[in-house]
């Protein structure tokens, strides 16, 4: 079973409408746009609706020329901004639009993750803009700045919601077992892997064989000792770094951008990424074809302890 087959058939939708952006180097930040966020109109139908200016028309259908496979849309039905898009990506390249400037010219805007405008703040949206009055000018400037995301960029895009995902499940256990001890020892789970010093000396009895007196309360003993057990492996599972990993067919060949990232690396810190590769199936590392499989037929946003967690269509997580 490939998990090419698998992603196809998957009926998962996405609810999350969350801001996604990556960091530079210098903590600039840069607005993303997801592909499946875009609900507008394409720019044939722009064309065939006659709303086009003969400027914009002409600037955009270069940009379609120059980038073989694209796709440009609207975030709305009502947006004039066009994003431009691979329609296998997550996120878009940037976007493209046109403006008067104060002399009543006409400025061409192209807006991406890969533009520096260092005459405006780094975290405002005009940091990612380059503008000119001439469209020549501005094709070179699309062809330019108008980049697909590394893989290194994807980790660094979609990394954090992995691993907020894997630490509210994480704490979700916890209270579990928070709840259970308070029934079991009349005193709370503390965190971490100590346990109260009462809860060691009854572990260790139950461990020793004693007979308590009570042969319900034993029960629920053992109980809450097996799911101390359990928690520690979820701990240790949550706190593990993980693959992300891009799943694509080139050139008919089912093919895997694998990033080693950090889990203890927040968004404001240098990422730990690493990038291992660009593999097909006979490159991957044991048993990670298998656990993909696993969660192509997993909703987006599932995460699975020991397996991962998967992000959308085409971009997974998976444990080492």
């Amino acid at each position: 079973m490939t998990t090419q087959g698998s992603l196809k058939h998957s009926t998962s939708t996405r609810g999350n409408t969350m801001e996604h952006y990556i960091l530079d180097v210098n903590y600039n930040k840069a607005k993303l746009s997801r592909v499946d966020e875009l609900k507008g109109d394409y720019l044939q139908d722009k064309i065939d609706l006659g709303v086009l200016t003969p400027e914009f028309k002409a600037f955009a259908t270069d940009i379609q020329k120059a980038f073989r496979g694209c796709k440009l849309r609207t975030r709305d039905s009502s947006g004039s901004q066009m994003f431009v898009y691979m329609p296998e990506d997550t996120f878009a390249m940037g976007s493209i639009w046109l403006r008067s400037s104060e002399d009543n010219e006409y400025q061409y805007v192209v807006s991406s993750h890969k533009v520096s405008n260092n005459k405006h703040n780094g975290w405002s949206n005009a940091h990612r803009q380059c503008h000119s009055i001439r469209p020549a000018i501005a094709l070179k400037n699309a062809k330019k700045y108008l980049q697909r995301l590394t893989p290194q960029e994807m980790a660094k895009a979609t990394s954090n919601q992995c691993y907020d995902t894997v630490s509210t499940y994480e704490s979700k256990e916890r209270g579990k077992l928070d709840s259970l001890y308070r029934k079991v020892f009349r005193v709370g789970f503390e965190g971490g892997v100590d346990n109260p010093i009462v809860v060691k000396e009854l572990f260790h009895l139950a461990n020793s064989g004693h007979t308590f007196l009570d042969i319900e309360w034993s029960s629920k003993l053992a109980e809450a000792h097996a799911s101390y057990k359990h928690y520690l492996q979820t701990r240790k599972d949550c706190t593990a770094d993980m693959y992300c990993v891009r799943v694509y067919q080139k050139f008919g060949v089912q093919t895997f951008d694998v990033t080693l990232t950090a889990h203890s690396t927040s968004r404001y810190e240098d990422r730990k990424d690493s990038f291992i590769g660009t593999l097909t199936e006979d490159g991957l590392p044991e048993g990670m074809l298998g656990k993909l499989s696993t969660m192509a037929i997993c909703a987006y946003e599932d995460y699975i302890p020991q397996v991962g967690y998967r992000y959308d269509e085409n971009i997974f997580y998976v444990t080492q």
